[in-house]
């Protein structure tokens, strides 16, 4: 019926937006810990450290940055995963 697939619909229609904001969370505490990081290694690269140690510093926020990067990207795809499969079944709160 008509009311029932409306139902239906906006249930979908919940479960997506709530797939949307966990998405948005996760990458609001990403871009916060790249900001954190970004701040630890202006500091450090002010401080009195060798050279090699500024290099290696910048080496180990790259790959930070990266891992992080990698971490959000496989969250959302789980996050979307997720969601369809609970659309797909119907499964609804």
């Amino acid at each position: 019926t008509k009311t029932l697939d409306e139902f239906i619909q906006q249930e979908e229609t919940k479960v997506r937006k709530n797939a949307l904001a966990l998405q948005q969370i996760a990458r609001d505490r990403k871009n916060d810990f790249d900001k954190a990081q970004k701040q630890r290694l202006d500091d450090f690269l002010k401080s009195d450290a060798t050279e090699a140690q500024k290099a290696e510093a910048v080496k180990k926020y790259n790959e930070s940055i990266a891992e992080s990067e990698a971490s959000l990207q496989a969250y959302i795809v789980s996050i979307n995963e997720n969601t369809n499969a609970t659309v797909a079944a119907g499964v609804i709160d």
